[in-house]
Order: C-alpha cells, then structure tokens, then sequence
C-alpha cells in the first residue's frame, strides 16, 4: 500500500462472508446485532452488502491484508492486527478480500440499531437525528476498543449472552461512536436500505434453501414487503438483483464443496440446485472463469 492509497472502508460482512459463526446475539429491531466470526485464511473477492446500520469490525484474533473496492474501481489495501477497529457508514455495496498472516483470523462484527444511534444523538447533540459517521480504517479508540472486548468476552464465554448486560454496553457503545466518529460535516445519501437484522434473515433463507427453486415471493415474505418492494429495497443494498445474488451464494457454496469435500461435481451441483449437469457447469464457470473440475484441480 503506497502512501497515495486511501485504506478501505470496512463494510458490513453478515452471513455470507466466507467464515464460521462462532457466536452471535441480537437484541431486537433498532439495537445491538452481534456477530462473532472466524475467517478463512484466504477470502476470494466477493460483494458483500451495505445496509441501514453502521457497522463496526473489530479484530479479536490475527491479523490480515485487507483490500477493498467500490464496484468497477480499484482495489485498495490496508494491513490490520488484533485491536484494529473499522467504522462503516455507507449506503453502497462494494468489493471484498483479504488474506489472512496465520491460522487464525477472527473478527467481531457489531451493527448499531437505529434506535440506539438515535438515543445517544439525542444525549449528545439535543436532538435524535441519526448523524453519519467518520469511516475508518485501523482505528484505535480506547472506549469503543473496551466496550467491544467486553462484548466479545460475553460472546465467546460459552453461556448464553446476557441481554441486560448487552443492552447496557449497546447504549455506552453508541455514545462513545458518537463521540469519536460523528462527522457533522459528513453527508451520506440516505435510501431505504436493508436493516442488518433482516438482511441477515433473507440471506439466511437463501443459504438453507440453496438447492430449491429461486423463489422471488418467498423471500419477499421473509423480509415483509411485497415482492416489488422487496426487490427494490435488496437490489438498493446488495449490489444486484435477489436471483443474482441467490446464484452467487450456490456459486460460493459450490466452490465450497470442491475445495472441502470429495463428492462429485454431479452430486455437488445437485447440492447447490442444478439438476443439470451442464447448465451447473456453464453457470460456475460463468461466475468463476474455470470448470469445476478445474477448480477442484486447482485446490
């Protein structure tokens, strides 16, 4: 990374971000959504969404080179370690890899409802208007840092997590990123986007349901909204439409299987919905310019 290059913004990760759930917690619509995560060592780009909440990543474990690129643009780098804390408040989707330094990478993921956002503006600034944030890239802030270590101690503890305790710390956290992030010089274009906790369950959804039929009206009722709505809204935060993103998920899922596991290309491809062997063949290497025989060679 030279010094001319902007480090990236960090942007929501959720569900489809190629890793392990280790944890997770969420207190409702409008506060705290937690996510716990562990990262494989090597993260093939892909789209990852922008949705209505800020978002904060912060590095529990390892460190990595972190790139990133808005859609069509140039990628940009920046190298992150344990305590390095990324700010997201952007209503774009955007481009995502990274390489892991060791065997571990772990990352916690927190998204701050509405309601919490605006509760600490109220505090802060004598009015509830959710103001927009500072993105950063590798921050340290010693209030933000210690109210997430306490997050991620009562995530990975082993017991379930204590709401009380969450709902406490969800309140000081938006406080302290208010007060260290707020930029009231910033302006961001606010569309009607996805919540983190309704984004999560429509890709949820897809992930079960991989090898069923795309069903635009399905979803739509999950995320409760008519399916013209829905689609708008998904599109609006995703980068793409519902079905083209439903494929990249089998695509993933796909290249998946041939990496982890020896099952056929037939049978992976039943997997991940194809009923066709040659119409799952032309669709992967579409998506990821080789076979999947090759790609299975390539592992």
């Amino acid at each position: 990374m030279t010094a001319e290059d902007p480090p990236p913004r960090a942007r929501s990760l959720l569900r489809h971000v190629p890793g392990e759930i280790l944890g997770q917690a969420d207190t409702g619509p409008g506060g705290l959504l937690v996510e716990r995560f562990v990262h494989r060592t090597i993260a093939e780009p892909f789209v990852a969404p922008a949705v209505a909440d800020p978002l904060l990543v912060w590095i529990a474990d390892g460190g990595a080179r972190v790139e990133e690129r808005d859609l069509g643009g140039g990628w940009s780098a920046v190298d992150v370690r344990r305590g390095d804390l990324f700010v997201v408040d952007s209503d774009e989707p955007y481009e995502l890899r990274w390489r892991a330094e060791g065997a571990s990478f772990e990352a916690l993921h927190v998204h701050l409802g509405v309601h919490l956002i605006e509760a600490a503006a109220a505090d802060l600034f004598g009015q509830p208007q959710r103001p927009a944030l500072r993105e950063a890239s590798g921050a340290r802030d010693h209030a933000v840092s210690a109210l997430l270590e306490l997050i991620h101690r009562e995530i990975a503890g082993g017991a379930s997590p204590a709401p009380t305790l969450l709902q406490g710390v969800g309140q000081a956290l938006a406080v302290c990123v208010l007060r260290a992030f707020a930029d009231p010089e910033r302006r961001i274009r606010r569309r009607s986007g996805l919540p983190a906790f309704r984004a999560r369950a429509i890709v949820q959804h897809m992930r079960d349901n991989l090898a069923e039929p795309f069903s635009l009206a399905e979803l739509a009722s999950v995320a409760e909204m008519s399916p013209f709505h829905f689609s708008r809204v998904f599109s609006r935060s995703m980068g793409c439409s519902p079905q083209r993103y439903f494929t990249g998920l089998r695509i993933a899922e796909a290249q998946r299987l041939l990496r982890e596991t020896d099952r056929s290309v037939l049978e992976i491809g039943l997997a991940v919905g194809y009923s066709s062997p040659s119409h799952f063949a032309q669709t992967f290497q579409r998506a990821t310019g080789v076979a999947p025989s090759r790609y299975r060679d390539a592992r």
